[in-house]
């Protein structure tokens, strides 16, 4: 609501109010406890016309607490006007105005509120320039809403207007807000100790505000944008290696914070040139909505987005090259993180194949090969493979596989494997079965599924279990499922590469074994 600003009505104002004795104080340039005119948006306070009212000047104890670090980081005071009943009104409610002083010598004012701003956690020049703004429209003749004025009468029948800012608007410029506006009744919560007026404060049995405070108030302070992800995709996995023939994005997740509630902007450059990234009136800006957000806790706001840009090859090098992502809120806080990534040169992107896992097929007192099941076994290695001449990788559990783990094997010119786990077991009559013992070296467990039955065992290093069989039950199958199986990456696949299950969405085990097998590759040629 724009309201005019007062003017000859002053001139019917009683002239006995107190002339201002200048202090130091958070109530300053006011004397704590004089009586002023005081005039603005007084929709808060039930049945108040919208006139000059009298108030008194008082101080709350003012709680800072900050979200980031979930403590009271500063208690320091703060200004409360409270507002006086005209004739034929009958308030029953909010009464208590919290304001900043806004000096009239315009460097004083904005260094004042940027100093507050950057303590707070809020944009400076962001917060600085509202609060002109609001100034400006002050001297076109309208008084904004944030803004209240206090009027003190000079012996030669003259009056000094003084503008103040709402604190709780100021709380929201910095993104945070204020238990006056919002979690007032959380103030225990988040500080400790209960919110209101002295007497509501003793009433719940608290001990009072320190005197000379008649009240007590919270600030709550939120942090910049944080990010959660930001990474390179090219045909849905994360690399900094991007072949130029091959289509890639950017994946970002941010949150965003605020007392009450923001959108958010997001913005992207290659090597330091902003690129358009959407039909917005600004095309180098992606604006977020709330509805557009995921609730993170009681203040956090997350966003996702992903941009192609394989388009953009007029800002891109070949070689090293850099993404900037900038990300803000409503109140222009912004975090940024940057990318190095390598673009040139063709190539394929592997999708990557599930091929089939060992088994092993036995009768009731025989092993592989048909051998006696006492003392057989086996060895048992999780390989990932890379097919240059082909384009594809593949992953799987194979048998009698040599090679140390995690290091390259070549096995014929543009075919590559290589070795991320290994097991040793044993198979033995039992009294009831079949006994299939875990000899590894390796920690990592030994999982075998027995397919006729479906049933899994999970076998320790050293341990062994007994797959329950007779004679007549004919033969035994077991199957050695690859991790992959086992936490169910594979039943996501979509694609179908060969007759066998594929995708390309490298998971994240696996990006780093692929990514050397095909830098075996590329030195080879």
């Amino acid at each position: 609501m724009k309201k005019r600003l007062i003017t000859a009505v002053l001139a019917a104002v009683s002239l006995c109010s107190s002339i201002a004795i200048a202090n130091n104080g958070v109530t300053y340039p006011h004397y704590l406890n004089e009586r002023i005119d005081f005039y603005g948006d007084f929709s808060p306070t039930p049945t108040a016309r919208q006139e000059i009212h009298k108030a008194d000047v008082t101080q709350w104890e003012y709680h800072i607490y900050d979200d980031k670090t979930k403590k009271t980081v500063e208690q320091t005071s703060v200004a409360s006007f409270n507002l006086k009943e005209n004739a034929g009104e009958n308030f029953r409610g909010f009464t208590g105005y919290s304001l900043i002083y806004l000096p009239e010598d315009p460097n004083e004012r904005i260094n004042k509120i940027k100093a507050m701003a950057t303590k707070y956690r809020g944009n400076p020049e962001f917060v600085s320039r509202k609060v002109e703004e609001y100034i400006n429209q002050i001297k076109n003749g309208t008084l904004p809403d944030p803004i209240y004025q206090t009027y003190v009468f000079e012996e030669n029948g003259t009056y000094k207007t003084y503008n103040w800012l709402s604190a709780g608007y100021f709380s929201y410029l910095v993104g945070g807000t204020d238990s006056l506006e919002r979690f007032g009744n959380r103030c225990i919560d988040f500080i400790g100790k209960p919110c209101g007026t002295t007497e509501q404060i003793t009433e719940k049995g608290y001990p009072a505000p320190q005197a000379p405070n008649v009240g007590r108030a919270m600030r709550i302070i939120t942090d910049f944008p944080k990010f959660i992800r930001a990474t390179i995709q090219q045909h849905g996995s994360t690399t900094n290696n991007i072949l130029s023939n091959v289509p890639f994005g950017v994946q970002v997740s941010f949150i965003a914070y605020s007392g009450w509630e923001t959108g958010a902007y997001a913005y992207l450059y290659l090597n330091d040139q902003p690129i358009p990234v959407s039909n917005d009136t600004n095309p180098y800006r992606i604006p977020f909505m709330v509805s557009q957000s995921q609730k993170d806790g009681d203040f956090g706001f997350k966003y996702s987005f992903y941009r192609d840009l394989t388009n953009y090859k007029q800002y891109l090098k070949q070689g090293k090259n850099t993404l900037k992502i900038s990300v803000s809120d409503s109140f222009e806080r912004y975090s940024q993180q940057v990318i190095e990534f390598t673009y040139g040169g063709s190539g394929c992107q592997p999708p990557l194949l599930k091929e089939k896992d060992a088994e092993y097929k036995i009768s009731f007192g025989h092993g592989p090969n048909d051998q006696q099941a006492s003392g057989t076994g086996g060895f048992l290695s999780w390989v990932v493979e890379y097919d240059a001449n082909r384009c594809r990788a593949a992953e799987y559990i194979g048998d009698n596989k040599t090679g140390s783990l995690n290091t390259p094997i070549a096995n014929t010119p543009g075919q590559y494997a290589m070795i991320l786990n290994k097991w040793r077991f044993m198979l033995h009559k039992g009294p009831k079965g079949i006994l299939i013992k875990n000899q590894s070296t390796d920690s990592k467990p030994l999982v075998v599924q027995i397919v006729e039955t479906g049933r899994t065992h999970t076998i320790l290093k050293g341990s062994q279990v007994e797959i329950p069989y007779s004679s007549s039950n004919g033969g035994l199958t077991l199957r050695f499922p690859s991790p992959l199986v086992q936490n169910g990456f594979w039943n996501k696949a979509t694609e179908n590469v060969d007759g066998y299950p594929a995708t390309f969405e490298i998971p994240e085990v696996l990006r780093s074994p692929i990514q050397a097998l095909i830098s075996k590759e590329s030195q080879r040629q």
